[in-house]
């Protein structure tokens, strides 16, 4: 498994590569046709056997990867601590969408029903 600091630089780098990618059109194909040789340019080693698809993202089409599960069960309380990560993990924060639903919880909501009540 990953140290978090490993996880932390591999998020910056992604990161950077998506950055590019919208600021340069060759270096985006090779990313979307050729991503494993891009990551390892950036530093990112991918095991042999592992297969990486990269998919865009377009202003009318959304992406929702579910992940490998893990391998031990999850108790009640590591999903609801799942759920909080990975709702605050969802969008990057450059994130093109305007009315992204990734970062809206049941207490935003509760509070906006609050505020348009006065």
């Amino acid at each position: 498994m990953k140290s978090d600091y490993q996880w932390q630089k591999s998020q910056k780098v992604f990161s950077k590569i998506i950055a590019k990618s919208w600021t340069d059109s060759n270096y985006k194909n090779r990313v979307l046709n050729d991503p494993l040789s891009v990551l390892k340019e950036e530093g990112i080693n991918i095991p042999e056997g592992v297969t990486i698809t990269v998919i865009e993202d377009t202003p009318s089409t959304m992406h929702w990867v579910i992940p490998t599960p893990p391998v031990d069960p999850l108790s009640e309380e590591e999903i609801e601590l799942a759920a909080m990560v990975a709702a605050n993990r969802s969008c990057q924060p450059t994130c093109p969408h305007t009315n992204c639903y990734a970062s809206t919880t049941e207490d935003d909501d509760e509070e906006n029903n609050n505020n348009a009540a006065t």
